[in-house]
């Protein structure tokens, strides 16, 4: 009949949903809920999301949690019994904290789950313990606000006395109350008015039915006054019923052409539109019923109490008011057995109700007994609370000192890992110091090798130059000392047959010394041109190797003949194919005996030549060529392979021949040379040359 009987109208509505968030944390989460409080579900939400959680305190935190499972608003689907389990956990939590106002938050909502499970007395519990704590928080007006949300719980706990007076006293204090609270507060007495009227003989009801009409004109009034539309158009409809209810049937039907002009509009977006259509039928039925088309409202009228039989909360209350309505309709219409079985069944429900209401006042009873016992457990956990306490202060005591201990060792480790710092620092710029030195040192080391491979070439150049220029120098100083004597006898015609015949062959061997000389000279220039690779102009070919060691050994055979050595080929396979330079393979292998011959043996010594063929990874042949003569003295070792070194220099050779092979093997083949020799162990020379060389 009224906003009292929707289980989502517990609490009072303002004017408008919309409230502005304020930058203040404490100030959005009271506008939270206020928006709570108007029951403006979607909106709250959104707030919700909008709070920054990371700047959120504690207590801030769990206010918020409140307000999000806030039972008017939760939308989680959770049953009532969950939701009282889960508001106990966080009503102990917000008494750990020591905050009063999470504690009248989570008693309000304790109280309505507890109302909506019909626990009226502990839910009253929780409601004064709410009112209390929200006075001592200094929010008076929340305090005022949940007593007009009391008043409504009242209603559906059927406490209609005790509703009447407790709104006489609110409504003496209207100045702290808003206008939707103070409505609130005059519609939940305007329906305990109504229900009172209901169940009372009409002698006695009259006074009960003109409060409640007073209370509804005062309601819309106050909400016309304050643009509350939603709240004027509900008064509309509780009018109608009421006036509909008392027969007048022109006033019922003009209320209810007001609130069916906004009721499309105005209540669907409420989600509570079926509860309000429930009324507004049940008031079309009876006006139906007075009216010519009473039959048509008659049957209208046992159609709604069929549908909502069985059902509880607001739909329950609609039903017993279809049902009063029937049996009251009833007997002034003759219709006396559909009037009988409405008044057993609306008797039937009473004693329901009173069955339950029984049983909730039976669980309080155990409650009320079971209550020492919980003092005295909670006593004996106060105790154990207080030497848990004490044994948590030793034990901080205790963690304290081992922290002073670590912190102490912690600023001993840091100042050695200071002076370890330090330390490496230190051993950094000497190391970089000593770098440098040894870096300039290596530096001039590199300056004075190279100096020395250059003086050694240019000593070698201008020594073996110089032979070969000597004598032809000599030879043609000759030449013209002959000529000029001959000029001489010429111009005195003392020419003799004899001296002519001298002159010429003296002029014939100079002629010789000279070409012999030159010839000399150009093979050397010959020779040191080879050392640049990019004179080679051989193009890369298809050869077979063995068949080139035995070309070259027929062409030794004269040489070895005198020379007293012999030069064996391993045992191998009869072809080896590469793809290469024969020609520079040649030259390098000439190279190579010559050495052996003039190095590696003294002047008449016998000795052995061996050379060998054998695969070497990745894809390379190896060719070994090693001789049983004198080898080479170890500090000589790592310069055979430099230009013009020679440990015969003006004796023999020219100290190319083995700077020459490294040459053609590394720089033209793309192989390797490796030289392993120790004086008096012969030498050994190693060429990895690979199959495919670019």
């Amino acid at each position: 009949m009224s906003e009292a009987h929707s289980s989502q109208a517990v609490q009072p509505q303002p004017a408008t949903a919309a409230v502005a968030a304020p930058d203040d944390i404490a100030s959005r989460l009271d506008a939270c809920k206020q928006l709570c409080d108007n029951l403006d579900g979607d909106a709250l939400h959104a707030a919700l999301q909008a709070l920054p959680r990371a700047e959120l305190s504690p207590e801030q935190t769990l206010l918020a949690e409140l307000l999000r499972e806030y039972p008017s608003t939760n939308r989680s689907g959770k049953s009532l019994s969950q939701q009282l389990q889960e508001g106990s956990v966080r009503l102990e939590l917000a008494k750990a904290m020591g905050s009063v106002l999470a504690q009248a938050w989570a008693w309000e909502s304790l109280q309505i789950v507890q109302f909506r499970l019909r626990l009226h007395h502990s839910a009253l519990h929780s409601a004064a313990m709410a009112m209390d704590l929200l006075t001592r928080a200094g929010r008076g007006h929340q305090a005022a606000a949940l007593g007009c949300a009391l008043c409504a719980a009242l209603v559906d706990a059927e406490l209609y006395a005790e509703v009447i007076t407790r709104s006489a006293a609110l409504l003496a204090r209207r100045d702290l109350l808003q206008p939707s609270a103070i409505c609130a507060v005059l519609n939940s007495t305007a329906s305990a008015h109504f229900f009172l009227a209901s169940n009372l003989p009409e002698t006695e009801a009259a006074p009960h039915w003109a409060a409640c009409l007073d209370m509804h004109q005062q309601s819309l009034q106050g909400a016309r006054a304050a643009g509350m539309t939603t709240r004027a158009t509900i008064s509309h409809l509780n009018l109608a019923v009421v006036n509909a209810t008392l027969g007048q049937s022109v006033a019922a039907q003009q209320h209810l052409s007001q609130f069916d002009l906004v009721c499309e509009e105005t209540l669907a977006p409420l989600g509570i539109s079926t509860v309000w259509r429930g009324w507004r039928r049940l008031c079309a039925a009876m006006l139906a019923c007075q009216s010519e088309s009473a039959d048509a409202g008659w049957a209208d009228l046992l159609d709604l109490a069929d549908s909502l039989r069985g059902q509880e909360g607001v739909h329950q209350h609609i039903c017993e008011a279809a049902l009063a309505t029937i049996v009251r309709l009833g007997r002034q219409q003759g219709r006396f057995e559909q009037a009988l079985a409405a008044s057993q069944e609306l008797l039937h429900l009473q004693v329901e109700l009173r069955r339950k209401l029984s049983k909730t006042l039976a669980d309080t009873v155990d409650d009320v007994m079971e209550r020492p016992k919980l003092q005295q457990r909670n006593a004996q956990l106060a105790e154990q609370g207080i030497l848990l306490e004490g044994s948590l202060a030793q034990r901080n005591a205790q963690l304290q000192q081992a922290l002073a201990e670590l912190q102490a060792e912690a600023r001993t480790r840091r100042a050695a890992e200071a002076e370890l710092q330090a330390a490496h620092d230190e051993l950094e710029d000497q190391v970089r110091l000593r770098s440098r030195e040894l870096e300039t040192a290596m530096q001039a080391l590199m300056r004075q090798e190279q100096q020395l491979a250059l003086s050694r070439m240019v000593v070698g150049v201008a020594h073996e130059m110089n032979t070969p220029l000597g004598n032809a120098r000599m030879a043609a100083s000759t030449m013209q000392a002959s000529c000029t004597h001959l000029l001489a006898d010429l111009q005195t015609n003392q020419m003799r047959r004899s001296e002519l015949q001298s002159s010429l062959a003296t002029l014939q061997s100079g002629s010789a010394v000279i070409d012999r000389a030159l010839e000399r000279a150009a093979t050397l220039v010959q020779r040191f041109k080879a050392l640049a690779i990019s004179q080679h102009d051989e193009a890369r070919v298809d050869f077979d190797v063995v068949q080139l060691l035995r070309t070259c050994l027929e062409s030794w055979q004269a040489k070895l003949a005198d020379s007293g050595v012999r030069i064996q080929l391993e045992p191998g396979p009869a072809a080896w194919r590469l793809q290469g330079y024969p020609r520079a393979l040649d030259e390098a292998l000439q190279q190579l005996f010559e050495n052996s011959l003039l190095h590696g043996f003294t002047p008449g010594q016998t000795g052995l030549i061996q050379i060998g063929l054998a695969h070497a990874k990745p894809a390379h042949l190896q060719l070994s060529w090693q001789d049983d003569g004198r080898g080479i003295a170890a500090e000589h070792l790592p310069h055979v392979l430099e230009p013009f070194f020679t440990t015969q220099l003006g004796q023999s050779g020219t100290g190319l021949g083995l700077s020459y092979v490294n040459s053609l093997v590394c720089d033209l083949m793309g192989g390797q040379v490796k030289i392993d020799s120790a004086p008096g162990q012969g030498c050994k020379i190693v060429l990895l040359l690979p199959l495919q060389q670019s």
